[in-house]
């Protein structure tokens, strides 16, 4: 005996013949969306946008919503087709600005769904005020959530939304059954590696002189303290301490004199073809922690690094002095205006009023 199991949409307590249909989900997407085309012309007409049905196939419910209908007439034969999603399309059409209260995460995600979740991953609790939206959907906030955790959202055939991993725990749970057929290490393998810590905010300098140029290179760095306060640093390469700031913008603006401070900086280099350079020039040189190949004794000039021998490769922790001229800054402005430090080079004869 042969059993079939035909497809048909239900609506409105009513059976609807296809003539063809198409649904899918995947991994990028948060619900099943499709078309589906009416066997008659006359269902066509009672599909409402926003209308609720449900899509059997083989035997298997999809509740699904009736997005926008189209039709086209090619040669004579006309074609009526709905386009159709998951109800959890509702989701991505208000959006909200809120900031919440401590709450577990698979709470906060019902409670922008508006019903219940299947919750396979990580919950949490996020701390009072750490979460806070402006002018989100609902779903960008869950999905923001979810992935925190290293999951997806989807949306099951009965309307309801799962957080999942994409890869079951099944495959970790057995790691220690497969067989050991390679070991690796970071110190015999290691292919590539690169880290720095962040850089500050840099600006451009310029040198005003009637003298030839030196090969001598200036590095600004703004640190600010508060609306109206900051730290202009100056770096000489190589080092120069006789020359004076000044800037280009609103008088309101005021420069103090400058004071010579030092430093300590740690930093992680990667030591390529048996050179390396840090990010602000060397004063003194206290101490380097190999984290690869130790490559021995290094020699340092201003922001440069070497080892002996050719092609060497490693990475170091290294811990230096950095000296600088800090120049303290303040204004009354009532808004922000971008401004050019110009610093000046000074001679024993020269004349310049900034100079004295």
């Amino acid at each position: 005996m042969l059993i079939t199991v035909d497809n048909y949409l239900w609506h409105e307590d009513r059976r609807i013949d296809l003539l063809d249909f198409e649904i899918s989900q995947d991994w990028d997407t948060y619900l099943w969306t499709g078309q589906i085309q009416p066997a008659y012309f006359a269902d066509y007409l009672v599909l409402k946008t926003g209308d609720p049905v449900i899509l059997y196939l083989q035997g298997t419910p999809y509740q699904l919503v009736i997005e926008s209908r189209s039709h086209s007439d090619s040669d004579g034969l006309p074609t009526f087709t709905a386009q159709v999603s998951s109800p959890s399309v509702a989701l991505e059409k208000t959006k909200i600005t809120k900031t919440w209260n401590a709450i577990t995460a698979r709470n906060v995600c019902e409670e922008l769904a508006g019903d219940t979740i299947e919750w396979s991953i990580l919950n949490w609790t996020i701390p009072s005020g750490r979460l806070s939206v402006v002018e989100k959907t609902p779903i960008d906030i869950i999905r923001m959530i979810v992935n925190a955790a290293g999951g997806i959202i989807q949306t099951r055939a009965d309307g309801i939304l799962k957080a999942q991993y994409k890869t079951g725990p099944t495959a970790f749970n057995q790691i220690n059954l497969a067989p050991l057929s390679a070991t690796y290490t970071d110190k015999s393998h290691i292919l590539s590696y690169s880290e720095s810590p962040p850089s500050g905010e840099f600006y451009n300098a310029a040198i005003i002189s009637d003298e030839e140029q030196s090969d001598r290179q200036y590095y600004a760095e703004y640190e600010k303290i508060d609306e109206v306060t900051g730290k202009l640093k100056i770096y000489a390469e190589p080092w120069f301490e006789d020359f004076r700031v000044t800037h280009t913008g609103h008088d309101l603006i005021n420069i103090s004199a400058g004071t010579i401070k030092f430093l300590k900086q740690t930093e992680t280099v990667e030591f390529k073809e048996s050179q390396a350079t840090v990010n602000y020039p060397i004063f003194s040189f206290q101490s380097i922690e190999w984290q690869y190949n130790d490559l021995g004794a290094i020699n340092w000039h201003n922001k440069n690094l070497s080892v002996s021998g050719d092609n060497q490769y490693s990475t170091a922790i290294v811990r230096y002095t950095r000296r600088y001229i800090e120049f303290p800054v303040s204004h009354l402005l009532n808004s922000a205006t971008q401004t050019q430090f110009l610093i000046i080079e000074c001679s024993p004869d020269d004349t310049d009023p900034i100079c004295d």
